[in-house]
């Protein structure tokens, strides 16, 4: 499964950097049953193909706008959310070392 390659590459990312960089922040991932295990994605994901750049744009809008919505209120403008790729894509500097860009696969 595409998904789980991707979920299993990126939750490795996230622990590395939170590890060296934000060890408070580990608290909040942390699996209740198991202190040594820490959780960064639903297992209830659900995959979708990204099969067209417009695809991809679309869900990339969704996850960019995301931390805006009323429910979150995590930050005014996109590229003002800590976490966001907004950035990358504006200026191609990567903040968290490992993005890479959509375009470049389609």
């Amino acid at each position: 499964m595409p998904n789980a390659s991707f979920n299993k590459f990126t939750s490795h990312q996230l622990l590395n950097e939170l590890r060296v960089n934000h060890p408070d922040e580990l608290v909040f991932y942390k699996e209740e049953e198991d202190e040594q295990k820490h959780r960064f994605w639903q297992r209830d994901a659900l995959a979708i193909h990204l099969d067209s750049k417009n695809k991809a744009e679309q869900k990339l809008e969704y996850v960019h706008m995301n931390p805006l919505q009323e429910r979150w209120n995590l930050a005014a403008q996109p590229e003002e959310y800590k976490w966001s790729s907004v950035r990358f894509y504006e200026t191609g500097v990567d903040d968290v070392g490992f993005l890479t860009d959509y375009r470049e696969r389609f």
